[in-house]
């Protein structure tokens, strides 16, 4: 039977910076990933641009159901101990207008190959098609059991990832292995995915980009999410969709959501509402189809017109009611969408809840239940935001995790 100090199980971002961490402590290290290749994600995140972390972290990207156990992990591995790791594997980051950090060659499969290669030369036994069923035993002769044969090890830690993006390895199986040994799992929900909303509020909309401001609530100053939206056939995606898919799988449970956007957020509706009485007075030779040119991206034009107007489209703007800036400045600025849903995990990036993290001390995120035992990563209840901060939560647990294991097995 083979034997290590520290027995992995998963070869994504989070299982390969634990085994790294761990090897560098000095432990002997062997990886089990269920999968044919390692860092599938990793190679495919950030559009196969790889967004590793995010400049200048705030604690209120992240979501958690026992947030104050995140902060030991960020504070011991922050974006700037990232870049730095990276750099040294030969990957130079390139930081966009947005702080979002990427390898400078903006490839994510590099980033992949960096963190396997640099684990194979610290002396990690790389395991790939090892799909672990079972896990036995207690600190110092764990059993880690799958198809290919047993593994022995003196820690465990759980590093599977979440259940996002089956078609890249996305699976419950660490909240299975974790729930056998007495953990608890948190209720579940795609994130960073897109959002389900009524129909007929986007038809025809399918492929606009427009930039936005986003509200739960139509009364609110500040906007729950801003920037672009893409329109699809069933609702919403793009970063503002990715931004608000956390909050709209915690409202699902018996409410109504809807969404209001504001279609002009660098426009006051006061000027708003001046130029288009400008339009009517100057313009009113022109069709009512062509009210929005200049405004607005065409189809969503048309939409808010058919929605306000119930002439025709080949009118002349002269034929509009004398209230219609005030008419569309308010829908404009205020454009309610019913929200129905969220797309399923083939669809997400992340997934929200997981295991409880209140049952792991947050200084090593070893379980208070199995001594010896760890996790780190997805399979845990932490959500970051859309733009390097899941992952840079991967990284950062991933290597305390991998430090206190190799620590513990002594």
């Amino acid at each position: 039977m083979e034997r290590a100090d520290v027995v992995i199980v998963g070869g994504g971002a989070s299982g390969l910076m634990a085994a790294i961490a761990a090897a560098e402590a000095g432990a002997s290290v062997v990886l089990l990933e269920a999968g044919a290749r390692l860092g599938r994600k990793i190679a495919a995140s950030g559009n196969g641009r790889c967004n590793f972390t995010h400049r200048g972290l705030d604690p209120v990207h992240y979501h958690s159901h026992t947030p104050y156990a995140l902060s030991p992990a960020l504070a011991q591995f922050s974006d700037e101990d990232a870049v730095e790791f990276f750099t040294d594997l030969g990957l130079p980051p390139y930081i966009d207008d947005r702080d979002r950090v990427y390898p400078y060659a903006r490839k994510a499969g590099m980033v992949a190959d960096a963190l396997r290669l640099w684990a194979a030369h610290r002396g990690v036994a790389l395991r790939t098609d090892h799909r672990v069923t079972g896990i036995s035993g207690g600190y110092g002769a764990f059993r880690v059991d799958s198809p290919a044969g047993p593994v022995e090890g003196r820690t465990v830690i759980v590093a599977c990832g979440g259940q996002a993006a089956p078609q890249l390895g996305g699976t419950t199986d660490g909240y299975a292995l974790l729930e056998a040994l007495g953990h608890v799992s948190r209720p579940r929900h795609p994130a960073i995915c897109p959002i389900c909303t009524e129909k007929a509020a986007i038809r025809g909309l399918q492929g606009v980009r427009w930039w936005v401001d986003a509200r739960f609530k139509a009364s609110q100053d500040r906007p729950d999410a801003s920037g672009e939206v893409l329109f699809n056939a069933d609702g919403l995606s793009g970063p503002v969709a990715f931004d608000l898919a956390h909050a709209v799988g915690e409202r699902l449970e018996g409410q109504n959501i809807r969404l209001h956007l504001d279609l002009f957020p660098d426009l006051p509706a006061e000027r708003l509402e001046a130029h288009l009485a400008l339009r009517m007075d100057r313009l009113g030779w022109q069709p009512v189809a062509a009210f929005t040119a200049g405004l607005l991206p065409k189809p969503l034009g048309l939409l808010l017109m058919r929605r306000l107007y119930a002439g025709k489209m080949t009118d002349g703007a002269a034929a509009l009611p004398a209230d219609m800036p005030q008419a569309f400045t308010a829908l404009a600025k205020n454009y309610p969408l019913a929200v129905t849903g969220l797309r399923p995990y083939q669809d997400a990036q992340v997934t929200a809840g997981g295991i409880d993290l209140a049952d792991f001390d947050p200084e090593t995120l070893m379980s208070w239940l199995v001594p010896g035992l760890f996790a780190c990563g997805e399979v845990l209840d932490v959500t970051g935001d859309c733009g390097g901060y899941n992952l840079q939560w991967a990284w950062a647990s991933g290597r305390l995790a991998g430090r206190s294991a190799a620590a513990f097995a002594g």
